[in-house]
């Protein structure tokens, strides 16, 4: 593991020997003296204190780590998350500049297992990969959407994502599904990383008829 500083309060962990998800849940867990918060990414984690962190905070994180290097992380639940592909705002030009019609985008992009890597950008917003070959390597859009409507799926280079509520955004929109992926009034949300998830294709009716009431998913509570 290498420990890269960010700021005075606050460090990177690079070069990890185990998941990232696991690495952060891990020294959340270890109650590590002034730690705010660890939020794993891709291939690293930042770590958070309350104040300038010293030496002994650096054994006990080095210490945390060390514990899971060389084991098999636990295998994390599978959120099914529907999406109507008929509502996706770039769908029929994504799978036009593909090769694909939109059914042959909708199942390559549906009989994927993809993995939360990371939460950000907006609170709930999940970071998936990745991406079959068939539908990798669309790029931002040249100019971001003002507003994206909530539920809105999306892909862009390796990753596919979706918005959790109306906001600005630059990504190809391929769907929207009726779940709700993010409570900020009572600080829940639907995705944390780790997660496994896959998309179910489903039809304008049935999105239209969707109560996410009686469809919670696992909408679990924000961590400490």
């Amino acid at each position: 593991m290498r420990i890269v500083p960010l700021g005075e309060t606050a460090w990177i962990l690079a070069e990890l020997e185990a998941s990232p998800w696991w690495v952060a849940d891990r020294l959340r867990e270890a109650a590590v003296p002034g730690l705010a918060d660890a939020a794993a990414a891709y291939e690293t984690v930042g770590v958070y204190f309350e104040f300038p962190p010293g030496q002994v905070q650096r054994d006990q994180i080095e210490s945390a780590v060390a514990l899971l290097e060389g084991r098999q992380p636990p295998l994390m639940p599978l959120v099914e998350v529907p999406v109507c592909y008929e509502l996706g705002e770039d769908v029929e030009e994504i799978s036009s500049r593909l090769g694909l019609t939109v059914a042959g985008l909708a199942q390559a992009h549906s009989k994927v297992e993809y993995e939360c890597f990371a939460v950000g950008f907006q609170p709930g917003f999940p970071y998936l990969g990745y991406l079959p070959d068939s539908l990798s390597g669309i790029p931002r859009l040249a100019s971001p959407r003002t507003r994206v409507a909530a539920g809105s799926v999306g892909i862009t280079g390796r990753q596919t994502g979706i918005y959790p509520g109306g906001s600005p955004g630059g990504w190809p929109l391929i769907g929207r599904t009726p779940m709700l992926i993010a409570d900020l009034d009572h600080g829940k949300f639907l995705f944390r990383s780790g997660l496994r998830v896959r998309f179910m294709p489903i039809g304008q009716a049935e999105y239209d008829s969707f109560d996410p009431g009686e469809h919670p998913g696992t909408i679990e509570e924000c961590p400490p």
